[in-house]
């Protein structure tokens, strides 16, 4: 459910979503994995940002939660809803699905895993090119 603010806090959220995963994707931001499953931590300026998902089959939301980080107290939270609210953006363009993508690519990030296939791809000889009778078998078109 979208909460009823003006336009002015809807653009700033929609500002620091873009800066965040512009950053995050510049190596300029790094998250951490929360004890909470399928969010993930970043400080900022003596706060924490929470970037999340959560669902339960019929309500599914990626959101972003803002703390103080000496009392720990809820500053702001809004979620991929809000960010939507007022517009009439594509599928694809639309903040669920946008904030999907940067939501997988930040788990694999946090976890490690491309970095794991990287090093497991260097220590693995590479493939051999294939033959001429490979490529010419790939150029026929059966009938």
């Amino acid at each position: 459910m979208t909460q009823k603010v003006d336009e002015e806090t809807r653009t700033k959220w929609r500002l620091l979503v873009e800066r965040l995963i512009y950053a995050t994707d510049s190596g300029l931001v790094t998250w951490q994995a929360s004890i909470a499953e399928e969010q993930f931590l970043t400080n900022l300026k003596d706060k924490i940002v929470t970037f999340g998902y959560s669902g339960d089959g019929t309500s599914n939301v990626y959101f972003f939660r803002i703390d103080d980080d000496f009392d720990g107290n809820k500053i702001d939270y809004f979620d991929d809803e809000d960010l939507d609210e007022g517009t009439y953006a594509n599928r694809e363009d639309r903040y669920f699905y946008r904030l999907g993508n940067f939501h997988k690519s930040l788990s694999r990030k946090v976890s490690g895993a491309d970095a794991v296939l990287d090093e497991l791809l260097e220590v693995l000889p590479e493939l051999p090119p294939p033959s001429k009778k490979e490529r010419d078998l790939d150029d026929e078109i059966p009938f």
